[in-house]
């Protein structure tokens, strides 16, 4: 059983209950989105808020965080509430889409960057566990549920940030061109130096851009690779 507390340098998280806990996935988007000058972002598919907790040690926008799972979602708040930037981040109990209804009358804005660590393994069977299978298989959000409503509520000059599975990665960028998103920046990542990419994470706005594409290993054999520690090192107690 894993421990109830995750502890970073600023913030500490409560995922007892979570149908998911923290992974490197979470930590890997939080620490590489770029949410500088964002002032509204949008995170779907929160958790236990560690992304949106993230987001807040390092920019001074505002920040929705959207977490349908009821047990998840205590957690995610008692989270927020406890983090020294609770004032900053509003919790909502409730999917993308039910959020995404209340924009049809106008009653939320438009956001500078949405961010998602959004299910995924499209074609696996389920887990056992109903409320695992939710958080890790497109069976209550599909990729293209997600594109399409970011590019609803994304400003002008706005931004989605994601990570996925790497065999993905080619799928997504051609959904997202439906929506006129396009994939501007990008990440792959692979567990060891000798280990095939097995994550990618993407940002993607409503311009075409050249695209700026670079890799990261987690491990080089002896621990931790630098790349990855100097990625991390403003939220791990280790580094």
């Amino acid at each position: 059983m894993s421990a109830p507390f995750f502890h970073f340098k600023q913030f500490s998280v409560y995922q007892y209950n979570a149908t998911m806990k923290i992974t490197t996935d979470s930590v890997l988007l939080g620490a590489w989105t770029d949410c500088s000058g964002a002032e509204s972002i949008l995170d779907v598919g929160a958790g236990t808020g560690v992304v949106a907790l993230m987001l807040a040690q390092h920019c001074p926008g505002h920040i929705s965080a959207l977490e349908p799972d009821r047990k998840t979602s205590r957690e995610m708040i008692f989270n927020i509430l406890h983090s020294p930037w609770a004032k900053r981040i509003v919790p909502f109990q409730k999917s993308f889409q039910q959020f995404l209804e209340q924009n049809k009358a106008g009653l939320i804005p438009k956001f500078d960057l949405v961010v998602s660590n959004p299910p995924y393994f499209m074609r696996n069977l389920p887990s056992r566990d109903p409320g695992r299978a939710s958080a890790r298989h497109a069976v209550t959000l599909t990729y293209e549920e997600l594109l399409a409503g970011a590019g609803r509520i994304l400003t002008d000059r706005g931004k989605l940030s994601v990570i996925m599975p790497y065999r993905y990665e080619s799928c997504f960028i051609s959904l997202a061109a439906d929506q006129k998103l396009y994939c501007n920046r990008m990440l792959e990542v692979r567990p060891g130096k000798k280990k095939a990419f097995f994550r990618v994470l993407m940002e993607l706005g409503r311009k075409k851009e050249p695209l700026k594409k670079k890799t990261l290993t987690i491990h080089d054999g002896e621990g931790y690779s630098e790349e990855y520690k100097a990625l991390t090192r403003d939220y791990y107690l280790d580094f």
